[in-house]
């Protein structure tokens, strides 16, 4: 039984080191936005990505997201001059996780691209603001919702 639990956990912590994540579209005429790979026909705008990540951004996988952000942007078609983290799925942030958000700001920053967030969590928005991120990252740049953030980011 002891055995069972100990594995069970190891493939809990596996699984929570490598979250599922996706490059979000939304649906035309409606505010719902759906992974690509699963809604092809979702449509997504010239120069901002938007981008999921369905896990909390803790010590153990703060490297694989960061990792994951840079690919996605090495991979875009079109350039990217705003990247928005669809936080919803991002229940907990550490401060490795918000030190890794912070890295990524600065890095992206340096490469031209705007970090924006959009449906931070209370415990999230609380830990960004006691960072200091949230001022880093610039209050109008976080949105309540990915709809709300895509109109003013891409005048739609």
């Amino acid at each position: 039984m002891v055995v069972a639990i100990i594995l069970a956990l190891v493939q809990l912590m596996i699984l929570a080191s490598r979250p599922h994540d996706a490059i979000l579209g939304r649906i035309r005429g409606t505010d719902v936005f759906r992974d690509i790979r699963n809604a092809p026909e979702a449509e997504t705008f010239p120069g901002l990505l938007i981008y999921r990540f369905e896990a909390s951004l803790v010590f153990f996988n703060a490297d694989h997201f960061k990792s994951r952000v840079q690919g996605v942007i090495r991979e875009a078609v079109i350039p990217v001059t705003h990247f928005l983290i669809d936080a919803e799925g991002i229940n907990h942030l550490d401060t490795t996780g918000a030190d890794c958000l912070a890295r990524l700001r600065d890095e992206l920053e340096a490469s031209g691209i705007v970090l924006c967030v959009a449906e931070a969590r209370s415990p999230v928005h609380a830990m960004l603001d006691r960072t200091g991120l949230a001022a880093r990252i610039g209050t109008e740049r976080i949105f309540p919702t990915v709809a709300e953030a895509t109109r003013t980011l891409s005048g739609v």
